[in-house]
């Protein structure tokens, strides 16, 4: 029998990252997660969301590091 080749599949977490960081998104995902009433996906919700938004804040602030850097290694001397 032959071997079936399949495509690479494409990664959600990205996607899911991008989703939740918009509040409406994380919100409805919350609520739907405590209406369910198991606390487990409460907090795997909850860990999802915050890992989305910090991943913001963290190439935010590698940004803002690496602006100052460049502007520092350009001034004039």
């Amino acid at each position: 029998m032959a071997k079936r080749k399949y495509s690479p599949s494409i990664p959600a977490e990205p996607h899911l990252c991008r989703e939740l960081r918009d509040p409406v998104v994380a919100s409805d995902l919350l609520d739907y997660a405590a209406a369910e009433g198991d606390s487990s996906d409460l907090l795997h919700a909850l860990r999802k969301v915050a890992e989305a938004n910090d991943r913001v804040r963290a190439r935010r602030r590698i940004q803002a590091t690496s602006r100052q850097r460049k502007a520092q290694s350009v001034k004039p001397g």
